[in-house]
């Protein structure tokens, strides 16, 4: 990272917000043994605050230090005082819609599974306060993530931006290795053994966020939700992977004697500060996340290579185009990252995200949040090479600039790669015409098939008045479609899942309708050139169904890596639905109100209302890290990356259960367009091995937060050089996908 390079203009995100903030550093267990004292953590906690107070400008007052042992302005971080401090930041008005909060946590970390494998018990974890105690029961004291997850939902539901960083372990080890001038010291909380069944019951009947009363155990109550906020303002940066171990590094610094003395801290820490204390002020208010995430990496990574310990990789979860630091900014539509370098253009999305060997990208600058709306003409760049999550390309003008981390998205696809068809039934030629679907930018995305040839959609006439059920009650676009009527819909021809032909005298029915467009009423009634707007807007909602299809239809077999997973759904009734701020929904009596749901020809059918957890479990591990994601995919045409959440990397164990919902802690609930009776969806599940080092996946560059229908409406009412050898394609990792066929229908 080049400081100059940087934004110097701290007015970049428009407002100052009032921060508030919970550092955590914990040392001393006094019911503890010697050997599981810690050295460094009060040093992180004593570290970050003066920053915070010194660097960003928050006042002390406004920062709750817990440590043990207990500092100069600090509390005794027990267990208890540290969910008072959570639940003071989430009751009343201490923080307001725009405010920014952070949480930091220096201490043991750790991970608790019951021993056997208890049948429907996930793995929790968790930090250990001060006054950690383990008895006949199993441990007393623990705060878990499933809190954590319930402060960060419970603040980011009322528009405030968190920010969560545990420089802390994951693993079942619960370690941090002390660096001293002579050697490497492990300090390790002992015995982490799985929980006897009786401890594992006592955990869960008794903790305060895994039993049922537990707003009376000191938790902070909240409003019930059943739908995710997909605009939730966090980034929760982590020392390390689950089962990996948080290190500590030292540093020489100065005392107040002006002897240089070794001073211990969380490598995270460390490595974080070191980073930012290279920045001035002005870069500091106006710093993003992308913008120091690399240099923090690899300022971690050279510290390791120092270090003779094991391996720690940090991980980023939540929208790296975020200010670090808060204020207002602008989530970047999904698209890839481009990196310059020696070897060409290196995109974070391969062949899993169509982008083959052949296939195209326009590539814009950095900051680019809406491609749509950028200013300038995209740089087209070719793929050349590619892996299952990563890709090489060149420019297609070897002339051409490209800035480091430049954004693209798909522009053609590979040839490789079959074009959607589409069949125009009674659509007007002035209309057709105006779709251009034989353009550059539809050309092998979209191919108009012949009368008698079988197509994935057709464009039908249709006279009735468009359903304004179609926008949400607060949408604008409703009000601006009222009387909208006649025209033509894009109905789904691949009713059975593959390309087919209807009846000529075939009438949509609503459950068929992926999308309208109208031909008559006010909405129409105000266009200059009306052939034009519709044919525009007929052409950008084939595209969006086109890119659609193509997450949604992709696959792979892996016979081997398949037989590895054992792939259940389960399903719960409405009347026992969880409220999504529980954030603590895998407990075992829950999963007891869930059945396994068996396929009817292939299609699971679920009503709205009830709930979904996907089940794996690993039956043979593999010789590769097992990595797995999971879509959701509407045939409105949306595509919601599940998991994993962005950056975040998880463990899937031999044996071990595993319950994906809309996370690792909610379940998913589907439901039904409000003109239609019934819907159609698809879980899609990857499965993939990985070396053991890799970056999680990014399936978020699959996302698609639009329906076809929000493209067509949106565009009507706007009125609107790598020279040489390319390099040898990698050895592609095994991959397979599972795909769960889902029709949800109204009660």
């Amino acid at each position: 990272m080049n400081p100059d390079s940087l934004p110097q203009d701290v007015g970049a995100t428009n407002s100052v917000p009032s921060w508030r903030a919970i550092v955590i550093g914990i040392n001393q267990y006094p019911s503890l043994g010697p050997s599981d004292q810690l050295g460094g953590c009060v040093n992180d906690a004593e570290s970050i605050a003066e920053f915070l107070i010194q660097r960003v400008g928050i006042p002390a007052t406004h920062i709750a230090l817990l440590t043990s042992p207990v500092v100069t302005g600090a509390t005794l971080a027990t267990a208890e005082n540290i969910r008072a401090a959570l639940r003071a930041l989430c009751e009343g008005d201490a923080v307001k819609a725009g405010d920014h909060v952070v949480l930091t946590y220096a201490c043991h970390g750790v991970r608790l599974s019951p021993k056997g494998g208890v049948p429907g018990s996930p793995v929790y974890y968790g930090l250990a306060a001060a006054d950690l105690a383990r008895g006949g029961q199993g441990f007393a004291n623990l705060v878990l993530d499933q809190e954590f997850n319930r402060f960060l939902r419970t603040l980011t539901r009322r528009k405030v931006s968190v920010t969560v960083i545990a420089d802390t372990c994951h693993s079942g080890a619960s370690t941090r290795d002390i660096e001293s001038p002579d050697e490497v010291k492990v300090r390790a909380l002992q015995n982490i053994e799985p929980l006897s069944e009786a401890e594992w019951q006592h955990l869960v009947q008794t903790h305060p966020a895994l039993s049922a009363n537990q707003v009376e155990r000191g938790l902070p109550k909240e409003e019930p939700e059943k739908e995710p906020d997909s605009d939730a303002d966090f980034v929760v940066l982590c020392a390390c992977r689950d089962t990996e171990k948080a290190n500590e590094a030292s540093e020489k610094v100065v005392d107040s004697s002006g002897k240089q003395v070794s001073r211990s801290h969380g490598l995270l820490t460390l490595s974080l500060l070191h980073v930012l204390r290279r920045l001035s002020d002005s870069q500091i208010k106006s710093l993003r996340w992308m913008d120091l995430y690399d240099d923090l990496l690899r300022a971690v990574q050279q510290r390791l290579a120092a270090m003779d310990v094991s391996s720690q990789h940090p991980s980023l979860e939540g929208r790296p185009e975020r200010p670090v630091f808060g204020g207002k900014w602008t989530p970047f539509a999904p698209g890839f990252t481009v990196r310059t370098g020696s070897g060409g253009l290196t995109v974070d999305g391969g062949t899993l995200h169509g982008l083959d060997v052949g296939a195209e990208l326009d590539l814009y600058p950095a900051d680019t949040a809406d491609f749509d709306a950028a200013s300038g003409r995209a740089v087209r760049a070719r793929v050349i090479a590619a892996t299952l999550s990563t890709c090489t390309a060149e420019l297609v003008d070897p002339a051409a600039a490209v800035q480091d981390r430049a954004r693209g998205r798909l522009a053609k696809p590979s040839p490789s790669e079959p074009a959607m068809g589409v069949r125009l039934v009674n659509v007007p030629s002035a209309v057709a015409s105006a779709a251009t679907l034989d353009d550059e930018a539809a050309t092998g995305m979209i191919t108009v098939v012949a009368a008698d040839a079988p197509a994935h959609v057709e464009v039908r006439p249709y006279q009735a008045a468009v359903p304004l059920e179609i926008f949400a009650v607060d949408s604008p676009l409703r009000k601006s479609w009222l009387g909208a009527r006649g025209g033509w819909v894009l109905v789904r021809s691949d009713l059975a899942g593959t390309p087919s032909r209807l009846p000529t005298d075939f009438t949509p029915e609503r459950e068929d309708i992926i999308a309208y467009l109208p031909g008559e009423g006010p909405l129409i009634d105000r266009l200059k050139d009306q052939d034009l707007a519709l044919g525009r807007a007929l052409r950008d909602g084939l595209l969006h169904y086109s890119q659609y299809l193509r997450t949604r239809d992709r696959s792979a077999n892996d016979e081997t890596l398949r037989a590895c997973l054992s792939v259940k759904l389960r399903v719960g009734q409405a009347a026992d639905a969880p409220a999504m701020e529980s954030a603590s929904t895998l407990r075992a009596e829950l999963l007891a109100k869930t059945t396994y749901l068996d396929p009817d020809a292939g299609i699971y059918p679920v009503e709205e209302g009830q709930w979904l957890f996907l089940e794996l479990q690993v039956v043979k591990a593999p010789a590769l890290r097992l990595q797995v994601g999971l879509l959701a995919c509407s045939d409105d045409g949306n595509v919601q990356a599940l998991w994993p959440a962005p950056g975040e990397s998880y463990t899937f164990d031999a044996g071990k259960l595993t319950y994906l919902g809309m996370d690792r802690f909610n379940p998913l609930f589907l439901n039904c367009r409000p003109d239609q009776k019934q819907s159609r969806w698809t879980l899609k599940l990857i499965v993939y091995t990985a070396p053991a080092d890799s970056e999680p996946i990014n399936l978020q560059g699959l996302a698609l937060l639009e329906s076809v229908q929000d493209r067509i409406a949106e565009v009507l009412r706007a009125g609107r050089a790598l020279i040489g050898r390319p390099p040898a394609q990698a050895e592609r990792p095994a991959w397979c996908t599972v795909d769960l066929h889902i029709v949800c229908k109204k009660t």
